[in-house]
């Protein structure tokens, strides 16, 4: 597409454009390489992040959960 022709093929989509609108970076890929590279890490490392402390909130939740079994068992044996 023709620099000439961006600010009116983005007004199809995107309502009332700035006039910087068309000078930015459009659609693009996230990728290791190129323009993306910044947002490309940052939505790895917070994909990380997420399953991460998830998998630590299921193994605390686990851990509670085999005490709580283990207190209620010890108190029928006393019984």
């Amino acid at each position: 597409m023709a620099k000439e022709n961006v600010p009116q093929t983005c007004a199809k989509c995107h309502d009332n454009p700035s006039p910087g609108f068309a000078q930015g970076t459009e659609h693009f890929e996230l990728s290791a390489m190129g323009p993306g590279k910044p947002m490309y890490y940052t939505a790895k490392f917070f994909v990380w992040l997420t399953m991460i402390a998830m998998t630590l909130l299921v193994i605390h939740i686990e851990l509670q959960l085999y005490r709580e079994l283990r207190t209620i068992l010890q108190k029928r044996r006393r019984s």
